[in-house]
């Protein structure tokens, strides 16, 4: 309070200084001595100079400079408390962007890759009609199957009673296919499908490009699986254009 008043009484002071001083410069107050109009002209003088350092002396330069804590908050990151931190703090994630280009390099790839095995998953899907209706229906159960499944794979050997849909679904795809035969024994007497069998035509498979089986229970299926599967019965219906499925398995 005594700080407001005394910068009231300063600025009436200079007011009263400077309205005194111009008029008695310009003549419009006569009576004021030479000598005293001379004083105060100084007094005049010097107080515009009080005013003008005093002015200067408060201004802040710096406040036109970037403020770097709304910068990095806008970056989605959040900034160090101290304000002599927060420089050294943009530095450092600056000297990171060389290995984000390259890990924005990998996902691009990754995402490219992705998109041509999608692409691919949409051409089986829309060669379904084309070929055989019921072994690319089936086809696609199966890759959709693999997809729900954690890691992208399924392995039929462990917890095989849990997986009787897929293990329908390899009994007619390799019926499809010629693997399975009439009078093989698919089913048992309880109808229940004949898992040891379907696994052991499934492993045959499988190591015919490779992928040997060497773990009863781990017998893995996956996506690479399924595109043998296609090229296989596209070889399949070259060298037997005409073919019908020599077996194929329906729910009773």
């Amino acid at each position: 309070m005594e700080k407001q008043t005394l910068f009231w009484l300063f600025i009436g002071i200079f007011a009263v200084t400077a309205i005194i001083t111009l008029l008695g410069i310009t003549g419009v107050i006569k009576t004021i001595k030479e000598k005293y109009l001379n004083t105060l002209f100084t007094a005049l003088i010097l107080e515009v100079v009080g005013a003008v350092f005093l002015l200067f002396q408060g201004f802040n330069f710096t406040e036109n400079r970037a403020d770097l804590s709304a910068i990095i908050s806008k970056s989605g990151l959040s900034p160090p408390d101290k304000v002599e931190l927060q420089e050294a703090f943009i530095v450092e994630k600056l000297a990171k962007i060389p290995n984000l280009k390259k890990v924005t390099e990998e996902n691009e790839q990754l995402k490219k890759t992705i998109t041509e095995k999608d692409e691919e998953i949409a051409k089986i899907k829309g060669d379904a009609g084309r070929y055989d209706q019921n072994f690319y229906s089936n086809i696609i159960k199966l890759d959709d199957a693999i997809a729900a499944y954690p890691g992208k794979n399924i392995n039929i050997g462990f917890q095989p009673e849990k997986k009787e849909a897929v293990y329908q679904l390899l009994v007619k795809i390799f019926g499809d296919l010629g693997k399975i035969q009439d009078g093989d024994a698919v089913y048992n007497q309880n109808q229940k499908i004949n898992k040891p069998l379907v696994r052991k035509v499934y492993t045959d498979f499988r190591g015919s490009y490779g992928r040997i089986v060497l773990n009863e229970s781990k017998i893995f299926l996956d996506e690479y699986d399924v595109s043998q599967l296609v090229r296989y019965y596209l070889e399949y219906r070259k060298v037997q254009p005409s073919y019908q499925a020599q077996f194929n398995v329906r729910n009773n």
